[in-house]
């Protein structure tokens, strides 16, 4: 798992592995529609014609856009390459990043964008700038879908208005009016009796965490082994944090472990100088050697490989974003048996 530059975290995990989603959730501090806006250079309603593999060494997932409408910034041409971390490479290496967005073909999307490497562009504070339109009586709404991150709000700064949702159309006016220096009031909320069945309409992508290549779910065995599983903490530790975090991070697993009813069992191995994170899946680039059997799981902090394609920008301790995102290194090539299956 990976955090950002702030206080951010990374997972590098060895294992095979389906762990409780929660456990590897992002983490962000919630951003006022203003300040997405003004820090977002390319904003666009679009069509998602499809997706592939991205090539690069970290696994990603390419959507190909189809460009409705720009709301602000320039774009040549109407359609654009929208790459988002996570995937299977074809060498069955794989990483899931929770909290990253996924999107289906023929669905329509109002992202905010940042320019990313090879021509393609990047999502703003990841799953921060996706918008999915959803059907709704008298219109549509723009809902993200955040059930794989954890917001952290600041004390006393209740951004959303309670049970409110945005209505897509006038979201968009809102934002293309804003792009051109007219400050409106936020006139694009509605009230939402049941929020829940606005996100209902959108099934999820994936209702386990599926191989891409078998349609296999993934689940950690050494649970159900009785076997404990160790997680190493980043030597140089959290920047500006009394204690460098480490404390807090053993008090966290420890937590985990301590839940009634279930076989998780995290142990401290103590630090490490494991520094790859969710860009390498071993401590360099390219090592002589690197297995699923190598790698560590691990805490980074700092965002020590610089991830600005995996974010879409840096945190800002006054507008929010993402503070820390994670997942496990898997191979989708490997399998094992649960209950027989």
């Amino acid at each position: 798992m990976t955090m950002l530059k702030r206080g951010a975290s990374g997972l590098q995990i060895a294992l095979l592995l389906a762990a409780a989603s929660d456990l590897f959730a992002a983490s962000y501090v919630p951003m006022r529609d203003e300040d997405l806006v003004d820090r977002t250079p390319l904003i666009a309603v679009a069509w998602v014609d499809g997706a592939s593999a991205a090539p690069t060494q970290r696994p990603a997932t390419d959507y190909f856009l189809e460009v409705e409408e720009v709301l602000k910034g320039s774009l040549a041409g109407r359609h654009l390459v929208l790459r988002v971390p996570g995937g299977v490479r074809p060498d069955g290496l794989g990483l899931k990043i929770w909290g990253a967005p996924a999107f289906r073909p023929e669905e329509r999307v109002l992202v905010f964008l940042v320019p990313g490497s090879e021509g393609t562009w990047v999502l703003s504070q990841l799953m921060l700038g996706a918008f999915f339109e959803v059907p709704a009586v008298g219109g549509s709404l723009a809902l993200r879908d955040l059930s794989k991150a954890q917001a952290v709000p600041r004390r006393g700064r209740n951004l959303d208005p309670e049970l409110a949702v945005r209505d897509f159309d006038a979201f968009r006016t809102w934002i293309a009016a804003r792009s051109l220096g007219r400050r409106q009031a936020a006139d694009y909320w509605r009230v939402d009796p049941q929020p829940i069945a606005g996100l209902a309409a959108r099934p999820e992508a994936f209702t386990l965490f599926e191989d891409g290549g078998t349609g296999f779910n993934f689940r950690w065995p050494d649970f159900d082994l009785g076997n404990p599983v160790t997680f190493f903490a980043h030597q140089d530790g959290q920047p500006g944090l009394p204690g460098g975090g480490f404390l807090e991070f053993q008090e966290a697993l420890a937590a985990w472990s301590a839940v009634d009813c279930t076989l998780i069992d995290f142990r401290y191995g103590g630090t490490t100088t494991a520094s790859g994170g969710l860009s390498f899946p071993c401590d360099l680039p390219e090592p002589p050697v690197c297995t699923i059997d190598s790698l560590v799981n691990a805490i980074v902090f700092d965002d020590p490989n610089d991830n600005f394609d995996l974010f879409g920008g840096p945190f800002s301790c006054t507008a929010g974003g993402v503070l820390a995102a994670g997942g496990p290194w898997f191979d989708s090539f490997l399998t094992h048996t649960y209950h027989g299956h």
